[in-house]
């Protein structure tokens, strides 16, 4: 189905001329002191595939009111690059207040959810897992409707949207499954370089979760290899998350915390934030800043969730252009469990260290 709709959406881009064209990507590189895979599939091997990825946007503004998007994204897939379907929405908007949106388009349910893949955008090589983990989908198939309030002080957007995503992750441990029924709601106050966003949503949860059960044979140094998978459902699921990033001269605060609630014990409860402080100097080229981000509660009784983690990050980027940003990091991650880990890591502290190139055009 989506492939006729992308091909009955670049036969209808080639009619006329305005058609914009923008493009972004990160090509990274980390890497970890331990054998034991992140959420992310970093370990003590380098990675140049897990967190790069590229993508390409086009927009057609049909009039005043109406223009469609199709956003295509290329990110890893077992060690190659995969292109897929990122976003096709079209927009509808009867004045400068109010506009709906309709098709596959963001799940707006973190500040950074309509950037979430443009690593220029943000301080990181990665959003901090520890939080973004707690929801995986950051696509919704649906609809959403949003009001603009506009006064002398603030600019107040209020968002309403229902639908449904697929979601799945990587690593040894794999989840993959649906959230349907979403409904909910966010507001975002806006003031000169300070932003304020309040989430809330509530899904149904359900999945499978699948791992390679690895075994010693009877044959010396031969093992055998089973792919397991089981349910993985959490009934009804209630989200909340605030946000709230400012720059006052040359420093900067980005934080947010989520609290994710559901029927199952395998689930029952997860809460978790993160708070990163910058300073800018040379001009804003370059960018000083260090993270914690901490999963402070995770109750389930699937040993897919045992443990929590807290990570304390120390980055330094370089812009040599608005649209070209250099990043490298350094960060210790403390495990509680498996934490955000496949397995339990051996050592108490777990070294993780990283450099990305991020661009946009």
């Amino acid at each position: 189905m989506f492939k006729v709709l992308v091909t009955i959406f670049l036969s209808f881009c080639a009619i006329g001329h305005d058609l914009s064209v923008n493009g972004f990507g990160t090509l990274s590189y980390q890497q970890s002191n331990s054998s034991v895979e992140t959420a992310d599939g970093v370990n003590n091997k380098p990675n140049f595939t897990n967190n790069s990825f590229a993508g390409i946007s086009l927009r057609k503004d049909v009039d005043e009111r109406w223009d469609f998007i199709l956003q295509i994204l290329a990110e890893d897939n077992d060690g190659d690059m995969t292109a897929k379907v990122d976003l096709l929405q079209a927009t509808y908007r009867p004045n400068n207040e109010f506009n709906i949106r309709l098709g596959k388009i963001r799940l707006p349910i973190w500040m950074i959810s309509n950037y979430y893949n443009v690593g220029a955008l943000y301080p990181w090589i990665k959003p901090p897992q520890e939080v973004y983990q707690v929801q995986p989908g950051i696509n919704l198939y649906g609809a959403n409707a949003s009001y603009r309030f506009i006064s002398d002080f603030f600019t107040t957007d209020v968002e309403l949207y229902f639908g449904g995503t697929k979601f799945s992750t990587e690593g040894d441990i794999k989840f993959s499954g649906e959230l349907s029924d979403i409904i909910g709601s966010n507001i975002t106050i806006k003031h000169q370089q300070s932003t304020l966003r309040i989430a809330y949503g509530t899904a149904r949860y359900s999945g499978d979760t699948s791992y390679i059960l690895t075994q010693a044979t009877s044959t010396q140094g031969v093992s055998s290899k089973t792919n397991l998978s089981s349910p993985f459902n959490l009934g009804r699921a209630q989200f909340i998350s605030l946000g709230l990033k400012t720059e006052i001269r040359s420093f900067m605060l980005w934080t947010e915390y989520a609290l994710e609630k559901t029927d199952s014990d395998n689930l029952r409860k997860l809460e978790a934030y993160y708070t990163t402080i910058g300073y800018y100097f040379k001009n804003k080229k370059y960018l000083l800043h260090f993270t914690h981000a901490d999963q402070m509660i995770r109750q389930s009784t699937s040993a897919f969730f045992n443990g929590k983690q807290s990570a304390n990050t120390l980055g330094l980027n370089y812009a040599a252009s608005p649209s070209l940003i250099f990043k490298s990091e350094f960060s210790i991650i403390k495990p509680e469990g498996n934490g955000l880990f496949s397995s339990e890591v051996a050592d108490y502290k777990v070294n993780l260290w990283g450099i990305s190139m991020n661009f946009m055009f």
